[in-house]
């Protein structure tokens, strides 16, 4: 027989440790309070000693304001702050730590000591937890914490922590995170000694260049977007060049790294017909918001927040992100064509997906067809009024060669032509100027079960842009119009894919980016396909409506539909000038 245990109440060290355990999971969860305490008390330089990744020691040193002799014991007291004082604080939390239990959780599974000295002081004092030891001594203005002996009385706990490298790593994370957003503060970081980061006071697109190199800066575009409700400043990668840096993301809301869901759902759906859909675009995002707009006492991380209204949020950030993007992606406004491909020879081949791989193993001489009756001269006339040039040839039926004036032009034209119809689409739906056909004869499609429900709920979406569907049973519909711009088309196969599209989605889409999904599903099927033979004049046609077109540089897919060689780089494949 299983004996019952009775029901008792927690000594305060067990529940203290257990506690500390929601605050303090290794190292670098000690380091992020400590230095955020230190932000707290208006440190504009902040030092950092970490010993064995931070297992054996962690010192941190500032010059904030200090902490007064008699308010030392009630400091490493448990919901002790000088952050808040009464509920309605809550509502207006401007610093980074507010709960009160960094310290306290910290003191019962480390020894600390503190060294601290305010302006009124005339000495340093030293505080040595442990030995509860409060002592005169030399300093300067400011706090030093000194933590040492981390788990020690939990050995269960301590024997989990990782390899010093990967402790030092974590805390790295943390530090980097931090000083990205406090660029007002300088800061230093040592490791058994040795220096291993010092930044200096600086603007933050220099900050943001220290940390996250030259080549995100280089790659990347400025966003600032200011309103009543938020306001947003940053940078965001260029989709042309999401292959050229690893993927970086940093949220921050009132200068605090978050993890938030909706903020990153709004900044992946505004890239999503600009980038393949499984890559992530990289950021570093700052977002300012009133304080009362927001719950940052989520968890006692306070690295979660929960809005009061998280859809206005996502909509306000989405929009930021596609203006900015839909300025990049107008090739006609670009005054100087950038390359989309670094300058490697090994690069020069275009890559083919499966579906457009040749079976001819002659196919580099074979199919390129270029029209003869193009005059030199004719080229030269127009070659300098666009940026995209003018069309010499098709090679193999699927890109379009063009000259500007400082080098050449490879259009990949299935991609092209998707991006023109999808986003004349857009603004036909934008606009209520789909129109519509009506077919002689009714046609039936037979959609799988799973299906039904989806066509139930989204009925509606596929109706509004000119489609006139039924349901004639359990698992029939009856199609009795289609979009005009629709032709030859396996209405059977688009209309289960537009389905199979619309089951994938979850709710965080709005009825807008629903259309615009099924929109991407009819353009991708209606565009030019591979070895569709193609004239000048229609090759130039498609060349004048990209630099005409949203978006232009990629596909509704996130492929590229243009790369850009300048006559240096050819030059250089050729040894040219050497």
């Amino acid at each position: 027989m299983i004996k019952r245990l009775p029901i008792i109440e927690m000594s305060d060290t067990l529940s203290n440790q257990i506690a500390a355990g929601e605050i303090i999971h290794r190292p670098s969860s000690i380091l992020k309070e400590i230095i955020e305490n230190s932000i707290d008390a208006y440190a504009d330089s902040i030092d950092i000693y970490l010993e064995h990744g931070g297992k054996n020691r962690i010192i941190v040193k500032d010059n904030g304001y200090g902490i007064e002799k008699n308010e030392l014991y009630l400091a490493i007291k448990k919901h002790s702050t000088n952050k808040i004082y009464k509920i309605e604080d809550l509502e207006t939390i401007s610093s980074m730590g507010f709960r009160g239990e960094a310290l306290a959780s910290i003191n019962t599974i480390a020894d600390i000591i503190i060294i601290t000295r305010t302006q009124s002081d005339e000495n340093s004092w030293k505080f040595d937890v442990k030995n509860n030891i409060l002592k005169a001594t030399h300093g300067f203005i400011g706090t030093t914490i000194e933590i040492k002996n981390i788990f020690h009385n939990i050995p269960a706990r301590r024997k989990f922590l990782k390899s010093d490298n990967n402790e030092l790593r974590n805390c790295l994370d943390i530090f980097e995170k931090i000083v990205l957003s406090f660029n007002d503060i300088s800061f230093s970081l040592y490791h058994n000694k040795n220096l291993l980061y010092k930044y200096k006071k600086n603007i933050k697109e220099q900050r943001i260049k220290e940390i996250l190199g030259g080549e995100f800066i280089q790659y990347s575009i400025n966003i600032d977007h200011k309103s009543e409700f938020l306001n947003i400043s940053g940078k965001i990668i260029n989709p042309s060049f999401l292959d050229s840096i690893i993927s970086k993301q940093y949220i921050y809301i009132n200068n605090r790294f978050i993890k938030n869901r909706i903020i990153s759902q709004a900044i992946q759906n505004a890239y999503k017909d600009v980038i393949y859909s499984k890559n992530k675009p990289s950021y570093i995002i700052f977002i300012e918001i009133n304080s009362k707009y927001l719950d940052i006492n989520v968890h006692p991380s306070k690295q979660e927040v929960h809005f009061y209204d998280s859809n206005h949020v996502y909509n306000i950030v989405k929009t930021c992100i596609e203006t900015f993007l839909n300025k990049l992606n107008n090739i006609k406004n670009n005054k100087i064509l950038y390359s989309n491909i670094k300058n490697d020879c090994n690069q020069f081949i275009p890559l083919l997906s499966q579906e457009e791989t040749y079976n001819d193993k002659n196919h580099h001489l074979k199919n390129i067809n270029i029209e003869k009756s193009i005059q030199n001269n004719l080229l030269e006339d127009n070659v300098s009024k666009y940026n995209l040039g003018t069309a010499i040839a098709q090679i193999h039926g699927i890109y379009i060669l063009s000259q500007n004036q400082t080098g050449i032009i490879l259009v990949d034209i299935h991609a092209a032509h998707e991006r023109i119809i999808y986003e004349k689409m857009k603004i036909d739906f934008d606009n209520k100027k789909i129109t519509q056909q009506n077919l002689l004869i009714p046609i039936i499609v037979n959609i799988p079960n799973k299906f039904l429900l989806v066509l139930e709920e989204h009925i509606q979406y596929i109706n509004s842009i000119g489609f006139d569907i039924r349901i004639i049973g359990y698992n029939k519909l009856s199609i009795l119009s289609i979009p005009s711009i629709i032709q030859n088309q396996d209405i059977n196969k688009l209309m289960i894919e537009i389905l199979s599209e619309l089951y994938k989605l979850d709710n965080s889409y709005s009825f807008k980016e629903k259309i615009y999904k099924i929109l991407a599903n009819i353009a991708c099927h209606n565009s030019l396909r591979a070895n569709r033979k193609l004239n000048i004049e229609e090759m130039n046609n498609i060349l004048r409506q990209m630099e005409l077109t949203n978006k232009a540089n990629q596909c509704n897919h996130g492929r590229p539909t243009w790369l850009y060689f300048s006559l240096k780089d050819i030059d250089k494949l050729f040894f040219r000038g050497k």
